[in-house]
């Protein structure tokens, strides 16, 4: 005889089946909701954006500042060629602002309006400009505004600035090209040519003040100043140049290439050669004793036109012997042998006349100049510097083994 427990058992067995295939059925349905939603039920944007800029193409913007206003951090605005007169700014923003095609055809027009480009919002790393001529930036003095930073202004800030061309552009003050203010501004500064900016003060290319910018593979020419030139490190500025060019640079003062006063400069690699300074010499080294802070300059396998000769201590430098110091290796002074990569037209891009001679080109002229000393040359590989795709050799074959020393172009080979 069957219990009355036995009747109750087998129906809470059926619920309990009923209940499962509810359960599986739910998820079913739920899985081909989410399904729905993520093949277009939602308007909703998910993950990092990349929108368009163009002035004659279809785009989602027609201006640069536009698109930056729309992104949020890991964004890309990707900006076809074109002149934009326009000033930016990156609002604190983590996002990428990249060109389509490259510096010489995508130009960032300031107009003599005032700095081309302001970071001064905490940006860091994540925040990149990428491939643009910025031109016409002006820091005049007057109500409202800085006299520094043209092209460029960088308070309390560390971006990454890539592959661009900075480009007469002009301070009152300090910082022609890039002027970087403040003990947070570490800016990376990779690949970036710095061509006839200009300053009333210091720093017709750079001007660092308690700023640390890290500068790889730039190239400093035909840029002016009344003191620094080329740069200038101020108070508590930390300059590091690896793998750079600083040739033309002009100083009505002193300083054609490098001013630094209670600040460090440390160079690998580099070249500094043809600057001029007709009252003083190329590099200067300052002291001011009531700040805090020492002035120093480390030179690793540069070549540096009349060696330690052009490199000048203030007097007050001298009363402080020990609160300035230069240190220097593997230091050259020899003609880099300069060639151009057009010989029919070297004036049509200013920027393109630095490579080395090298006579394996078998162009007629290097073949006749002879063989830059600024060839294999420096500390380290060209891998390790991180130029095993870029060259100095006009015919674009890639640099490898020992680093060249100096600025290296796009490899093409």
């Amino acid at each position: 005889m069957k219990s009355r427990e036995e009747p109750r058992q087998n129906v809470k067995k059926k619920q309990e089946a009923w209940r499962k295939r509810a359960k599986s059925w739910g998820c079913f349905l739920a899985a081909v909701l989410v399904a729905a939603v993520g093949c277009g039920g939602s308007d909703k944007e998910e993950g990092p954006q990349t929108r368009t800029v163009s002035q004659t193409n279809k785009a989602d913007f027609d201006t640069i500042q536009a698109c930056i206003d729309a992104s949020n951090n890991l964004d890309t605005c990707l900006v076809h060629p074109g002149t934009y007169k326009e000033r930016i700014r990156f609002q604190g923003k983590a996002i990428t602002v990249r060109s389509f095609d490259g510096p010489v055809k995508t130009i960032i027009d300031g107009r003599e309006k005032g700095p081309v480009v302001t970071f001064s919002d905490g940006e860091d790393d994540h925040s990149v400009l990428e491939g643009f001529t910025i031109t016409n930036g002006l820091a005049v003095a007057g109500e409202g505004t800085m006299e520094h930073g043209a092209g460029i202004r960088l308070i309390s800030a560390g971006p990454t600035i890539r592959d661009c061309i900075l480009l007469k552009n002009h301070a009152e003050g300090d910082g022609g090209g890039i002027y970087c203010f403040s003990t947070g501004s570490n800016p990376d500064i990779e690949h970036v040519i710095f061509q006839e900016n200009t300053a009333g003060g210091q720093g017709g290319a750079l001007c660092a003040v308690s700023g640390a910018p890290y500068l790889v593979n730039c190239l400093f020419s035909e840029n002016e100043a009344s003191v620094g030139a080329a740069i200038s490190g101020r108070y508590g500025a930390t300059v590091t140049l690896l793998n750079c060019t600083v040739q033309g640079n002009a100083a009505s003062t002193e300083a054609s290439a490098l001013y630094l006063i209670n600040a460090a400069s440390d160079w690998t690699n580099s070249l500094c050669f043809f600057n001029s300074a007709p009252p003083g010499r190329t590099m200067v080294l300052d002291l001011d004793p009531e700040q805090i802070g020492a002035t120093s300059l480390s030179l690793g396998h540069v070549d540096l036109q009349g060696g330690t000769g052009e490199i000048d201590r203030t007097q007050t430098c001298t009363d402080h012997s020990g609160l300035c110091s230069v240190q220097s290796s593997a230091l050259l002074d020899a003609d880099p042998l300069f060639v151009p990569l057009s010989l029919t037209d070297p004036e049509e891009n200013p920027w393109e006349a630095f490579y080395l001679s090298e006579p394996d080109t078998l162009r007629s002229d290097q073949v006749q100049i002879g063989r830059s000393p600024c060839l294999d040359a420096g500390d380290r590989t060209a891998e390790a510097a991180g130029l095993e795709d870029r060259t100095t050799r006009t015919d674009g074959i890639a640099d490898e083994g020992v680093v060249d020393i100096g600025y290296h172009y796009p490899a093409t080979m």
